[in-house]
């Protein structure tokens, strides 16, 4: 059964780039864009580059390795057709960013 989960505050994220966080095992991001928070999975799938050090525009963020970039709200990659990485849904409440885990 799929739970929220409380990762991090929301004055904890960069107004550029993105903050890792670990939850359950599993290495999350989170990135704060146009006044909506996103969650992705942590990793590029190409290179395994942290995505927290890539940069978010366009509601994506490109890795900053290679530049693959992902769409925040599906995780599908924009110029790599076929390749994505998971996104998880998330709600922020009273500053509070939570994801929805299963």
């Amino acid at each position: 059964m799929a739970e929220f989960r409380t990762v991090a505050r929301i004055d904890e994220l960069p107004d550029a780039g993105g903050k890792e966080v670990v939850v359950d095992g599993q290495r999350i991001c989170l990135f704060k864009h146009q006044g909506e928070v996103f969650a992705t999975a942590a990793m590029c799938p190409h290179k395994g580059v942290p995505l927290a050090v890539g940069w978010v525009e366009n509601c994506s963020v490109v890795c900053a390795m290679h530049g693959w970039e992902f769409d925040l709200k599906t995780g599908h990659c924009k110029n790599i057709p076929g390749q994505e990485v998971k996104t998880y849904p998330v709600r922020v409440q009273d500053g509070v960013v939570q994801l929805e885990l299963d």
